[in-house]
Parts: C-alpha cells; structure tokens; sequence
C-alpha cells in the first residue's frame, strides 16, 4: 500500500470529518467519438442494483441531453452557455475535451445543494466500478486541513489527480466552486501545460491547477483507485499499453476503471465483492 503524503499535516488539522459521500457521475452523450459510448447504460445497470454512486449517502446524476432512468429518475441536464463544450477534440479518442462542459456540472452541483450535507465529494466515471463503503474505511482517519484537501490517485506524474474517481473534501470543493470563473480566465486551459505540448486540459487537471491555485493541499492516496489510464498502475511489460484493465481481485482499491459495458463493468464488481467484502 502506498505511503501517503503528509504536505496537509503541516497546516493546522481543524477537524476530523465524518465520512459521508455525495457522489455523482456524467453521461455525455455527445462525446464527439465514432466509437458507441455505453454511459447510460452503465448508470442503468448501477441504479438498478443500488451500486457505485447509488450507494452514497446523497447522489447527483448530470448530462449534456435530457435523460432519464427506467424509474423515472431524471438527470439534470447542463447547457454549452459558454460555448467551449467543442472547441477541441483529443487526438487519442476524437472525444471533445470535457472541460467546459464540467464546469457547468460542479455549477449545477452547486446548484442543487445536496453537497452541503456531505463531508467529501466524490465524482465517479461511469465505467468506474466503484465500491463506496471501501472509500470510507479509507477516509476513516483522514483529517481534514485548513484550506481544505484533494486525494491525487496516480504516481510518477506530475499532475496526479485522475478522473477516474476524485475525492475532494468539502472545504475543497468550496474552494473550487468559488472560482471556477476566475481559474476558467486565469489559467490556459484550452492550451494546456507545458505550450501544450499534452493538449487542452481535461476536467480532472483544471481542477487540480484551480483548487492548488487557490491553496487547496494535495493528499497522495494512490490506493484508492486502480486505474488502467496511470501506467503506474499497469502491470509490468503492459506499461505502454492504454487498453490495459485492471485486476478487479486486487483488495487495496475503492475503484478499478476502466470497464466501458455493463456486463464487464458487472463482472469486475463481482469479483471485486468476492476478493474481499465490503466492510459494514
């Protein structure tokens, strides 16, 4: 297990917070790939069963379509009002940069309030399979700081903090949300880090460069999440090799990713449950 980072225990530790989680995930439907995307699918599936986000204390559902669960239960439905949702696609996928679109989520979410009544916010992938109960026995004794904490999940780069699953203390969060606007003018995301030599930013590295920009503190939790999108997580001689999928029997993480169809997604789960159960 990887040792943690202790850069917040230098700050004065105002509180040790409960653990419940406000999760939530986003469909995209326009994702601007050729490739057929299984999000709602996955979510379907997920609601169904009461797992991943369903089973969070509160949860949020977003989208860039008007959606709608077997149940009835609607997604809340964001809008390109700032017109950046397709100025740029990756290279790797052809999907659009996700950037503009996320920061009218974390606005809805904010919107909605039903964050304010948790003490960590955590944004899931879809085809994240993600365990709730394992993250908060992680966060069991996880302290939070002054300026509040976010939990980087991939080793060995320089921005860490992967969106596969992010966890984000409230404090944090709060930060976030309160500049939003000012990082979107401040910081050159539709370029990206090093004259852009990686591309526009993605959601998950804005927020990083927000929340640190604005004093945020960085915890390393690298085992949260196995992650077949960090080449730290890949197993030896599969290193380069971006298909790789994670041993969902592995007991340390809260989350293996990715698994884009819900029978792989279903079948992770179960083997993820049967390696080690989630404690109560």
């Amino acid at each position: 297990m990887a040792q943690a980072n202790m850069e917040p225990r230098l700050q004065e530790v105002t509180e040790k917070p409960a653990m419940s989680l406000y999760c939530f995930s986003v469909v995209t439907v326009d994702t601007g790939s050729p490739k057929p995307s299984h999000e709602l699918d996955l979510i379907k599936y997920q609601y169904a069963h009461g797992l991943s986000i369903f089973d969070c204390e509160q949860t949020g559902l977003f989208s860039d379509k008007p959606l709608q669960l077997d149940e009835g239960v609607n997604f809340t439905q964001v809008f390109d009002v700032e017109h950046d949702w397709h100025f740029a696609k990756r290279k790797s996928t052809g999907a659009w940069v996700n950037t503009g679109l996320f920061t009218q989520v974390w606005k809805a979410v904010q919107t909605e309030a039903h964050w304010v009544s948790a003490d960590w916010i955590v944004k899931v992938d879809p085809d994240a399979v993600f365990v709730p109960k394992r993250l908060v026995k992680k966060l069991e004794f996880q302290y939070e700081v002054a300026d509040g904490l976010y939990m980087e999940n991939c080793q060995y780069v320089d921005y860490g903090f992967f969106g596969n699953l992010e966890v984000i203390s409230k404090k944090a969060f709060t930060t976030l949300l309160a500049h939003i606007d000012e990082c979107k003018a401040e910081i050159n995301w539709k370029v990206g880090i090093k004259n852009g030599k990686y591309g526009p930013m993605g959601e998950d590295l804005f927020a990083q460069m927000c929340m640190s920009k604005h004093g945020v503190k960085r915890f390393q939790a690298f085992d949260i999440s196995m992650d077949g999108a960090c080449e730290a997580k890949r197993d030896e001689g599969h290193k380069k090799d971006k298909k790789w999928q994670p041993h969902c029997g592995a007991t340390y993480a809260s989350s293996y990713h990715p698994f884009k169809k819900p029978e792989q997604w279903a079948t992770c789960m179960q083997q993820a449950i049967a390696a080690f159960p989630q404690p109560m």
